[in-house]
């Protein structure tokens, strides 16, 4: 008997070859919920994410830390805070579409 269909697969065999892809839909509704607070926070507040950087201005007095806006995207941020690998998704997707392409 030959290999299985990926349309033949149960979802825990799915699941089992691309475990990232798995995460990742596993978390998709807190991942939505999070991400619509966030949209929230600063299209309704104005309020945005910002972080303390290091300043070095060779003037004493000025050295220190400032407050500026953080520019890392909510993708970003919700796949850091959920520890998946976006780069380990996109190649599991890859490697699916692949397998049925060549299904097909």
């Amino acid at each position: 008997m030959g290999k299985k269909k990926f349309n033949e697969m149960s979802t825990e065999e799915v699941d089992a070859m691309f475990p990232e892809c798995a995460k990742l839909a596993g978390v998709h509704n807190d991942s939505q919920n999070i991400g619509e607070f966030l949209d929230w926070l600063e299209t309704t507040k104005g309020i945005r994410l910002a972080v303390w950087r290091d300043v070095a201005s060779g003037e004493d007095e000025d050295d220190g830390q400032d407050l500026v806006l953080d520019f890392t995207t909510k993708e970003q941020l919700l796949a850091e805070y959920f520890k998946i690998n976006m780069d380990t998704v996109e190649a599991e997707r890859g490697t699916m579409l692949e397998r049925i392409r060549a299904e097909a």
